[in-house]
């Protein structure tokens, strides 16, 4: 038999991976998901694209982010 309870909204962490070709919205899409999850929070983006991210800045829907830049070589330090 079948115990019904009220549903309670838990936490948990999101796992997500964003894939596509160039140019198909990878980072639009990622800015609008962050937009969605930050919840008045800040958004910080590392961008490792020649500053192709800052391009997003000011178009209907993205929130505002803060930018750093990452230069070759990419290295873990």
């Amino acid at each position: 038999m079948a115990i019904f309870q009220k549903a309670v909204r838990s936490k948990a962490k999101i796992r997500l991976s964003i894939d596509g070709p160039s140019g198909s919205g990878k980072t639009h899409s990622a800015l609008l998901l962050a937009g969605g999850l930050a919840e008045s929070g800040k958004i910080f983006l590392i961008d490792t694209e020649r500053d192709s991210a800052t391009l997003e800045t000011g178009k209907p829907g993205i929130p505002e982010f803060f930018h750093a830049p990452l230069a070759q070589p990419f290295t873990p330090a």
